[in-house]
């Protein structure tokens, strides 16, 4: 047999630092650009909002766990409601342009019509009304109304990424990728989403410089609604120009099936009777708890060390989010597409909650026992504000890049080996309710305890126990839905082996396929 077509997929030094064919990179590189694009929004966005209403609010990041549960969930609950409905009538391409449809309307009202108009829009007087009356457990949702335009721009913002990130733009991915391609393919598509956070901090402080609070707000969202239009026309393409090449035309063609309108109590049903989607759902949720309980604490210092500066605010947030992309792009580059071939899907989807569960050791600890951290730092004459604040810091970097690079890729690669009609309805109830209710539930703790505690301060040690614990489950859903992974993907594998062992036959000892990947490519 021709020793090149004998080659093992992944043999030669080439193909393990850059496992994307030459041929393939026709369909990555839209794929690749359309991450970064949507990346980019997310990091700017949630950089905006951030600022906008820890800042505005008098009670600081306490305002969160209000937004997060009373607005962003009921508001993801209701896109996930129209998008499932939306689905039963439209095409896959029509339903991703209907719904990219209002954030860009809304990058282009918010900066131009609300902000400027704030004075007026904002209720000051019936909310001051409230604050003098109701109980302090309440005053965060009054915060949450008082603000109202700034609570919108977080919802919208928090939106962005349950729906663009994960629901359409994997979705879109998924949709046109093997799991063979897959493999190979998506440690490599988070390198696109993260070399836009490389600049995101110089980007920032250049449009700071620009002039006001008002003009940098103006000049940020009307990039937002640029790249938006970019993402449009980039799926366009891939859907349009590239898919229609024979050469990527997928293998696995299902019969095709009547159209099954399901409504969002029948998807949540469907997430409690499999096994397999209940613990992708259960990571999606344990991620989000878990970063929320510390972000909030973290921004809250930020606050603190700023006294309300909203550029100095922005500018320090923006500088970790630089470093993020640092980090994931390192991680990319050496670990995501190495270590799911090398260490296989189990023992990559464990990387990211055992980053976390070290990570929250050492910001929780940092604050629980600063005597210690001071005089193990003293002689660097730091504030202890100072030292939380980047603490945290670093917990945010290293928990999202180790996100971006592991838990990302090896979630999406979940879904591929369910049949169409599951991976449409269980994603769509997992990225779009699961992540937001993971996001609710530790704004639900965290108010909860601040409610009961008073502050912020005073609930870290109780915050920090459940963290440690939810991430410890976390871990145990990995263990579990590996065995099921593993035993789909074997199934789906013996059914192709026996294609590529054919073509390799019919191929032995000629030079018409000297590669087997494009055996695979005359499949």
């Amino acid at each position: 047999m021709n020793s090149k077509t004998s080659t093992p997929e992944f043999g030669t030094l080439r193909q393990i630092f850059w496992p994307i064919h030459s041929f393939e990179m026709k369909k990555f590189i839209p794929m690749f650009l359309m991450f970064g694009c949507v990346n980019l929004n997310y990091s700017l966005l949630r950089l905006t909002k951030d600022t906008l209403v820890v800042n505005a609010a008098a009670t600081g990041a306490a305002v969160l766990p209000y937004l997060k549960l009373w607005c962003t969930t009921p508001a993801a609950i209701l896109f996930t409601i129209i998008y499932i409905k939306l689905a039963s009538v439209l095409s896959r391409k029509n339903l991703f342009y209907a719904a990219m449809l209002p954030f860009l309307i809304f990058f282009l009202v918010f900066p131009y019509l609300l902000y400027p108009n704030i004075d007026v829009l904002h209720p000051s007087t019936s909310a001051s009304w409230l604050l003098h009356y109701l109980p302090s457990g309440l005053h965060g949702l009054v915060e949450v109304y008082k603000n109202w335009t700034f609570s919108l721009f977080y919802v919208v913002a928090e939106l962005w990424g349950s729906i663009c990130l994960s629901t359409l733009f994997w979705g879109c991915v998924n949709e046109v990728t093997k799991v063979t391609e897959a493999k190979r393919f998506y440690g490599f598509l988070g390198i696109g989403a993260n070399i836009p956070l490389l600049f995101v901090g110089g980007t920032v402080e250049k449009i700071l410089s620009l002039g006001d609070w008002e003009t940098s707000l103006k000049v940020l969202m009307t990039l937002c609604l640029g790249v938006g239009i970019v993402v449009i026309a980039l799926y366009w393409y891939l859907n349009n120009i590239v898919m229609e090449d024979p050469r990527f035309k997928l293998t696995a063609v299902k019969k095709k099936k009547k159209k099954v309108k399901m409504g969002f109590g029948e998807s949540l049903k469907l997430l409690s009777s499999s096994k397999y989607l209940a613990c992708l759902a259960f990571m999606v949720l344990a991620y989000g708890v878990s970063v929320n309980l510390v972000e909030i604490s973290w921004k809250q210092y930020v606050k603190d060390l700023f006294a309300g500066d909203q550029k100095g605010y922005l500018q320090f947030t923006s500088n970790w989010m630089t470093y993020t992309g640092v980090a994931s792009l390192v991680f990319m580059l050496f670990g995501t597409s190495n270590s799911l071939r090398i260490l296989g899907w189990g023992k990559t989807a464990l990387i990211t909650p055992i980053v976390l569960f070290c990570a929250s050791a050492i910001f929780f600890g940092n604050l629980l026992f600063p005597d210690v951290v001071m005089g193990l730092l003293g002689a660097l004459s730091l504030s202890p504000l100072f030292i939380a604040c980047w603490v945290g810091g670093f917990h945010n970097t290293f928990g999202k890049s180790s996100k971006y690079s592991f838990f990302d890729p090896t979630k999406e690669i979940a879904y591929i080996p369910l049949d169409e009609h599951t991976k449409k309805t269980g994603k769509a109830a997992i990225d779009g309710v699961g992540g937001r209710l993971g996001k609710s539930g530790g704004a639900a703790i965290n108010m909860l305890f601040i409610g009961l505690l008073g502050s912020v301060d005073a609930i870290t040690s109780y915050v920090a126990f459940v963290c440690l614990a939810v991430v410890g489950l976390w871990i145990v859903a990995v263990k579990v839905l590996n065995k099921e992974f593993v035993s789909l993907t074997t199934e789906i594998e013996s059914r192709e082996k026996p294609l590529v062992t054919a073509a390799q036959t019919i191929t032995s000892g000629k030079k018409l396929f000297p590669k087997l990947t494009e055996a695979e490519e005359s499949r």
